[in-house]
């Protein structure tokens, strides 16, 4: 066993709800995402958020969005997360923060 911990151990240390192994994965999420679903009080014929495609820039320093990089040293396994504010003059601070956190 290389280093980290297991699922079940995470599991146990409440690191996570829940374990899925590989080839569940997928329908674990899925369900999971229509319980939680389940318990929402939105309306059925609610309209959702359109999001954007998140443009991204991939190279041997990282990982480049419009507001965050994440710069990678493989060497040290370390990654460091730069997120740039707004300007003075830009979008609304609910538009800019969204753009901020949906690459993370």
């Amino acid at each position: 066993m290389g280093p980290g911990v297991r699922g079940e151990r995470a599991k146990e240390w409440r690191l996570v709800d829940h374990v899925a192994k590989a080839a569940q994965f997928r329908d674990v999420v899925h369900g999971r995402a229509r319980e939680l679903a389940s318990t929402s009080d939105r309306p059925a014929d609610g309209v959702g958020v359109a999001l954007p495609r998140i443009e991204r820039t991939d190279d041997a320093a990282g990982y480049h969005y419009a507001a965050v990089d994440a710069a990678i040293d493989r060497v040290r396994r370390v990654a460091t997360l730069t997120i740039r504010a707004p300007g003075i003059g830009t979008a609304s601070f609910a538009a800019s923060a969204i753009q901020r956190v949906r690459p993370l």
